[in-house]
């Protein structure tokens, strides 16, 4: 399960960091936008 699990990982991995940092941009945006 742990070699079924690690060859998952890579694109889940991905697809969170770029879910994340889509979510961490918009925030920032935002909180930049009220701030200004």
């Amino acid at each position: 399960m742990a070699n079924h699990a690690n060859k998952k990982s890579p694109t889940v991995v991905k697809s969170n960091a770029r879910i994340s940092t889509a979510k961490k941009i918009s925030q920032h945006r935002l909180a930049y936008g009220n701030k200004r």
